[in-house]
């Protein structure tokens, strides 16, 4: 493994662990969990051998669709939310006068 191939994989990791997920009824927590981070990883190791740096980067931006579906969909809902609360709180209003 090249040590290009190597951080690529550290920065995805790092992203990783640091990602919100929304909570579900059955499971309340709000990071991902350490054993989808290790498969992820292991994951991305392997695909080192195949891939160059920045197509394994781009592997890694949504490798846990791969290896967790359901945590994926999570990640993207708690972003979608997050960009939801972000527009409404620019979201404006203005009136102005009507000549005529």
């Amino acid at each position: 493994m090249k040590a290009e191939q190597a951080a690529q994989i550290a920065e995805t990791m790092e992203t990783i662990a640091a990602a919100e997920i929304a909570p579900t009824e059955g499971d309340p927590s709000t990071k991902v969990a350490a054993e989808i981070q290790v498969e992820a990883e292991e994951c991305l190791i392997g695909l080192a051998a195949q891939f160059e740096p920045r197509s394994l980067g781009a592997l890694g931006e949504r490798i846990i669709f791969h290896v967790a579906p359901e945590v994926g969909d999570r990640a993207d809902a708690a972003a979608l939310k997050r960009q939801q609360a972000s527009a409404r709180a620019v979201r404006r209003l203005h009136l102005s006068p009507c000549a005529g």
